[in-house]
């Protein structure tokens, strides 16, 4: 089974499940993700590129698996194509609890479904909230040229990369 952790949840890294997946990476390459998240102003099929090899998809993975601290696993299962995850987390004087379905072959096509509640700071008068969001992902072939893997564009064309980021593995860029 090989993991389809899409990393679209760079940007929500406290939605992330508690303890670190035990999956393989993803099929080398490009993966197309359709985002999908539900809330007071909902996203439409966000489109999302990822250019990954092992190590990368390694890298997101641990980044937003919950490898950072704060959180503990509420349990994981499997069961054939199937693997459910819940936990929760603290960050910044919040608690999320996560319950993600994660489908698919693995290999080619996968989905991944998150429903995440974070409990308010009650010091900073902040309310409980819950979102949805379903990722679809899909592989696309080899990177385009110019890519390198950890390669993530955004729809409005804004291009980041994972070995960029503050607390990437020293010696991967």
């Amino acid at each position: 089974m090989r993991r389809c952790f899409p990393a679209i949840v760079l940007g929500i890294a406290i939605v992330s499940p508690a303890a670190a997946l035990d999956l393989r990476a993803r099929k080398p390459g490009l993966w197309e993700i359709q985002v999908t998240m539900d809330g007071p102003q909902p996203l439409k099929q966000i489109l999302q590129l990822h250019c990954v090899d092992a190590a990368t998809d390694k890298l997101l993975n641990d980044r937003l698996s919950g490898n950072q601290g704060g959180c503990s696993q509420q349990g994981m299962n499997r069961s054939g194509n199937t693997i459910v995850v819940d936990s929760s987390c603290k960050f910044m004087g919040m608690t999320t609890h996560t319950h993600m379905v994660f489908e698919g072959d693995f290999d080619s096509a996968c989905t991944v479904k998150l429903s995440t509640s974070i409990d308010g700071d009650s010091a900073q008068n902040q309310q409980a909230i819950t979102r949805n969001m379903t990722l679809q992902a899909k592989w696309a072939g080899r990177c385009r040229p110019g890519q390198r893997p950890g390669d993530i564009e955004m729809p409005n064309g804004a291009k980041m990369n994972i070995l960029d980021q503050p607390g990437a593995a020293p010696g991967n860029k």
